[in-house]
């Protein structure tokens, strides 16, 4: 999958989405309240930037199927009990339906 001329591309090097990538300030600027996420290393990288936009009072969902990591036990935890403070965790059908 290959960006569009519209998307934004940021560039992540620490397990924050938001940590260095001006994300935070794109999502200000065009005055988003909710973010929709997915990723690898669930435990470490989704989890970070759940709790960071969690902080920032951003509403969030997690994408289940849009997420993966190598540990799988540390995965589903992530997923089932830890995340589920900080964000809403829904399948693609139900984050697709909630879109429109």
């Amino acid at each position: 999958m290959a960006p569009r001329p519209q998307d934004y591309v940021f560039l992540k090097r620490r397990p924050s989405a938001f940590y260095g990538t001006g994300v935070a300030d794109v999502l200000r600027m065009l005055r988003r309240t909710a973010l929709v996420i997915g990723g690898g290393a669930t435990n470490r990288g989704v989890e970070t930037s759940v709790r960071e936009a969690f902080s920032m009072d951003l509403d969030t969902v997690v994408v289940r199927e849009c997420c993966w990591g190598g540990d799988a036990a540390a995965h589903a935890y992530s997923l089932d009990t830890s995340m589920k403070m900080y964000a809403r965790v829904r399948t693609l059908a139900q984050t697709l339906a909630m879109l429109g």
